[in-house]
């Protein structure tokens, strides 16, 4: 079963089955886990007082690290929400 980005989307926007929308949870959930690994590796990185971008920079750069974090589910396959896909379609009967 394929369920790459491209494959997804092209299922997500043909199809409002129960199956796409498990695929795309499946990608979302994999997207909350990258950012919240960026959000780790953004800790261990010291500020410096060059640019201080005060609370609006904070959530901008907060915004900026969900948008990547989106774009690497979508076109990097980390492979979780691949194998969660998995997992959960065979309880719930999507797979052949």
């Amino acid at each position: 079963m394929d369920i790459s980005a491209t494959s997804i989307y092209q299922t997500i926007g043909k199809q409002t089955t129960k199956e796409a929308k498990l695929k795309e949870a499946c990608i979302e959930f994999e997207s909350i886990l990258i950012s919240q690994m960026l959000k780790g590796l953004r800790a261990t990185v010291d500020k410096s007082d060059l640019v201080d971008g005060g609370i609006a920079g904070e959530m901008w750069e907060d915004l900026l690290y969900t948008q990547y974090a989106k774009s690497m589910a979508k076109t990097a396959s980390f492979g979780l929400a691949e194998t969660i896909y998995k997992q959960v379609s065979k309880g719930l009967n999507y797979t052949k």
